[in-house]
């Protein structure tokens, strides 16, 4: 699945606790290579952030888990993006949080600007203040699909987790209670008309040996993703930022983004193949 992960952190407690999530993620593959990297201000931080990053290293060693470190001077979405493409990694792991808050790793800022110029799989964990029971991770995955074949995309990364936790997966597919045909004619959707429409994108995920539950539904995307979370007991989110609305509607402003802030479980997040960084 994931060969090398890169995981960020900014020193924070908030931003440690992406450490479980993506342990949990590698755990029951074979162990590949995964990469702490802390990036600061200026060299004088250079000793303190290699000390606190050992420590790190050590608690998941624990775990059975190698980890190298990583200090980097400058821009944290520069150094992570330069990171990426000097070691190759195939995932990025890092919490939506950190001591600055939620503004400077989400909006107009780090997690925004690595989506915008990576096709590298982006796994985003909310962190949570209150106390959490320990858990089994990856039981039941959301998938929201828009019905192209670019949504697709994301399949193999399913496949993946499903195989390795005998996942429940969850396809959802969301559309406007009314919409306009080409001749500008207000025409009206039902539940079962949804549903209908989702049994394409079905037929090619069970062919990929997936068994899978499908829900259609008519609303606000972001509004009805997040209810099901928690409706369904939802721990991993996995979505394609490209569909057959584009790049924009799946993240600026949009589902994506407004996912993210409000959904307490993980969220995979694949931008698909074809389409040029912003």
């Amino acid at each position: 699945m994931f060969r090398k992960t890169l995981i960020p952190l900014d020193g924070s407690e908030l931003s440690e606790q992406v450490l479980d999530a993506v342990t949990r993620l590698i755990a029951r593959q074979d162990v590949g290579v995964t990469s702490l990297l802390r990036v600061v201000d200026d060299e004088r931080q250079a000793a303190a952030a290699e000390d606190y990053l050992g420590a790190l290293r050590k608690r998941l060693s624990q775990r059975s888990i190698p980890a190298s470190v990583t200090v980097s001077v400058g821009d944290p979405a520069e150094q992570i993006l330069a990171a990426v493409t000097r070691e190759g990694h195939d995932l990025i792991a890092m919490a939506t949080h950190g001591r600055s808050g939620v503004t400077r790793w989400v909006r107009g800022s780090v997690a925004e600007r690595i989506l915008r110029s990576t096709a590298v799989p982006l796994l985003l964990v909310t962190p949570r203040t209150e106390e959490q029971e320990p858990e089994e991770f990856f039981q039941r995955i959301l998938v929201p699909h828009d019905g192209s074949t670019l949504a697709d995309q994301v399949l193999p990364h399913v496949r993946e987790v499903a195989t390795l936790y005998g996942s429940k997966v969850i396809l959802l597919r969301v559309e406007s209670l009314a919409f306009a045909d080409p001749e500008g004619r207000i025409v009206s959707r039902t539940p079962e008309q949804v549903l209908s429409a989702l049994e394409q994108t079905a037929a090619r995920w069970r062919e990929a040996g997936l068994e899978v539950e499908l829900k259609g539904e008519l609303g606000e995307p972001a509004s009805r993703i997040i209810e099901l979370v928690d409706q369904r007991d939802v721990d991993l989110v996995v979505i394609s930022t490209h569909g057959r609305s584009g790049f924009n509607r799946w993240w600026f402003g949009s589902v994506a983004e407004a996912v993210l802030r409000r959904c307490h479980a993980p969220l995979l997040v694949q931008r698909a193949a074809g389409e040029s960084p912003v």
